[in-house]
C-alpha cells in the first residue's frame, strides 16, 4: 500500500507575492499591531518546528515523493521548471519553500502539483474578493469595495468550487505519480480536503494532526489567498 503524510501549512507573506500588499492592508485596517506581530512570529516558529518534526521521522529521502499546495505542474517542455519555482520562492523568504529546497537537497523528489488553469482561476477571483483591480500588474491601485452582497457571495461561492476542483487535480495527480515502493508528502493549506478524493489503495496519515474546525473557520475567513 502507497503512504502519503498530509500536512496542513500555514503560509508567510513571501508565499502570496502580488496579494500580500492588499492582505498586509486588511490586517492593519481590522486587526492590533501586535496580534499581526505575534501571527507572524507563530508562522515561522511553525516552519521551525516542521522541519525538525521531519527530521526526525528518518525519512529515506530518495524514495519520497513531495506535492507542494500552489505549485503548478510544468509542460513537459520545461524540464526543472518547478525546482525552479521552489529556489526563487525560497530566496525571497518562502519559509515553506525553504524547506522543500532543503528535502530536495536531502534527495526527495519535487513534484508539480496542481493546475496552473484552476490556479490562475482562483487568482483572479480572489483578487475581486480582496477588492483588487482587474490587471494583475496593477496591485499598489485604491481597493474598491464590492458592488453588493450578492456579488461577494457569488465569488465566495465560485472559490469554493475552485477549491473543490483542485483538491480533486491534486488527489489525481499523486495517484498516477505515487509508487509502491514511496512515502508521499503532501504540504497543503488547511481549508483543502484532499484525502477524500484519493484511492483507498493509498494510506493517508496526518503526522502534525488535523486541522481543527476553529481554526479552519479562521482560515475561511482570510479567503482562499491563504489556503
Amino acid at each position: 500500500m502507497r503512504k502519503l503524510l498530509v500536512i496542513p501549512i500555514v503560509h508567510n507573506a513571501a508565499d502570496l507575492g502580488r496579494l500580500e500588499h492588499r492582505l498586509e492592508q486588511i490586517k492593519r485596517a481590522t486587526m492590533p499591531r501586535e496580534r499581526i506581530e505575534a501571527s507572524r512570529k507563530q508562522v515561522a516558529r511553525f516552519w521551525e518546528e516542521l522541519r525538525v518534526a521531519i527530521e526526525s521521522w528518518q525519512l529515506d529521502f530518495s524514495k519520497v515523493v513531495v506535492f507542494q499546495d500552489a505549485l503548478p505542474l510544468a509542460p513537459a517542455t520545461h524540464v526543472g521548471l518547478e525546482i525552479k519555482i521552489v529556489k526563487e520562492l525560497a530566496t525571497v523568504g518562502s519559509a515553506n519553500h525553504q524547506l522543500l529546497e532543503w528535502m530536495h537537497e536531502h534527495g526527495a523528489s519535487i513534484l508539480g502539483t496542481e493546475s496552473p488553469e484552476l490556479l490562475v482561476a482562483e487568482y483572479s477571483l480572489v483578487r475581486k474578493q480582496l477588492g483588487m483591480a482587474d490587471n494583475p500588474s496593477s496591485d499598489q491601485e485604491t481597493p474598491r469595495n464590492l458592488e453588493t452582497t450578492a456579488e461577494a457571495a457569488e465569488i465566495a461561492v465560485q472559490l469554493a468550487d475552485l477549491l473543490n476542483r483542485r483538491d480533486q487535480f491534486i488527489a489525481a495527480r499523486i495517484d498516477t505519480t505515487l509508487k509502491q515502493d514511496q512515502t508521499g508528502i503532501l504540504l497543503i493549506g488547511m481549508l483543502h480536503r484532499v484525502e477524500k478524493w484519493l484511492p483507498d489503495d493509498i494510506e493517508v496519515d496526518f503526522p502534525i494532526g488535523q486541522p481543527r474546525p476553529i481554526i479552519i473557520e479562521q482560515a475561511s475567513r482570510l479567503s482562499a489567498a491563504t489556503s
